[in-house]
Formats: C-alpha cells, structure tokens, sequence
C-alpha cells in the first residue's frame, strides 16, 4: 500500500498545475502520488496535463464531463482511498513550502492511532480551517465520501474540521506550511473562483443541514474506527 494520494482538481490554471508540481517535487519525501482531475471541455487541460507531467513527481490524469470541485474530489478518493494509507486534499493554488510536510501529517495521524486527520499552516485560515488536509483512508471508507456530497465547493474544510474535533481525532500542525494563494490573500481572482462563487449560499445552507441532520452519524462512523 502507498504512502498518500494528493487529489488536485483544476480549471483554467495550467500554471498553478507547474508551480504545484514543481513544490510537490521539492518537498515530498514520503511514496506519494498526485491524481490530476481536469474537465473535458476545460480549453486549457492540455496544457494542465502537460504541466503536470512535465515533472518526474508521479502524476495521474483524469479527465471527464465537467464536476464541481468537491465532486472530483470525492470521484477519485472514493475510487482510489483503498490503494493508499491516506489521501490529501489540495486547491491548485496551494503551494506546498515545508520539506517533508507529507511524512510530518501522515506521522501525526498514525501517532493519534492511525485514523484522523492533520492539516497545515496555510498561511491565510492557519489553525482556525484545514483548506489543505491530510485524511487516513479508513475515514474515507467508513464515510464514502471525502467532502461531504452535499456540497459544491464550501464548506469541505468546515465538515473535516467538525468531524475531527468531534470525533478527537484531527491535528493541526503550524509548523508545516503550505501556503493557500487564494485570492482573499493575494488579491487576485479569475473566472475558476467567480464561477465557483456561485455555489456559496446554497453550501452555506447544505453544511447546516448537515450539521442539524447528519453530522452525528458520521461522527459515529468515526468514533467506530477508534474503538
């Protein structure tokens, strides 16, 4: 079994792909993989899939009709979860800065007992969101799902937070930095964050179902693995 997946959906960005992959290759240490989703009708995905392989850091392409962020994410997690320890959730415009920030999550988890979560400093949301996270695969399992399938694009990081704070079993390392250039803290935005925009209010209001309706029962699941 390898060490971690790192699931990466992007639109419209070919150089957030390069700059992603060229930090991957500087910083990785552990038996890592980077599973690249990319909609068929992105006019760019050619020159994101061959960002991405331009590297030696191994990389996987999927392609296929066009899915939310959030549902990309949960298509190959759900697919893959069972083939690696752990998997990692990644905007395209993070950019991984701590060497060996992969062993220094998967580490926290497998010290907290094998299943959880751990997340870094992204340098915009630090202890309070994990906009990037590491999840031991057991949780994906157990869940079937990594975001929760109710949401679009907001609120992932809530549902993993709350799940990990409930269930006692999410670390949060601030030491280990990968730096999330989203645009509430470089000032700059494009049609991949305006069109994602449009989901805000109704994930606002899915988390709060959530929250009223489901999130005990996941927490449950969770709990279960512990046991």
């Amino acid at each position: 079994m390898r060490d971690l997946l790192l699931i990466v959906p992007s639109r419209g960005r070919p150089a957030s792909v390069a700059r992603l992959v060229q930090a991957l290759g500087q910083t990785v240490t552990t038996e890592a993989e980077l599973a690249l989703a990319l909609d068929d009708d992105d006019p760019t995905r050619h020159e994101a899939e061959g960002a991405a392989r331009s590297s030696l850091f191994p990389v996987s392409v999927y392609q296929g009709r066009r899915q939310t962020w959030a549902g990309w994410t949960n298509d190959i997690a759900v697919r893959a979860a069972p083939g690696f320890r752990a998997v990692c959730s990644l905007g395209d415009d993070h950019v991984p800065l701590t060497s060996g920030w992969d062993r220094l999550l998967l580490d926290a988890i497998e010290k907290a007992g094998g299943t959880g979560f751990a997340y870094p400093n992204d340098l915009l949301q630090g202890y309070r969101l994990p906009t990037a996270v590491v999840v031991s695969s057991d949780i994906v399992r157990a869940l079937g799902w990594l975001c929760e399938p109710s949401l679009k694009h907001y609120y992932a990081d809530a549902v993993w937070k709350a799940l990990g704070d409930e269930a006692g079993c999410i670390r949060y390392l601030p030491y280990v930095a990968i730096e999330h250039h989203h645009h509430a803290r470089t000032g700059q935005t494009d049609d991949t964050y305006a069109e994602a925009q449009a989901h805000w209010l109704p994930d606002t209001a899915a988390y709060r179902a959530w929250c009223q309706t489901r999130k005990n029962a996941d927490v449950l699941k969770i709990k279960a693995l512990q046991a």
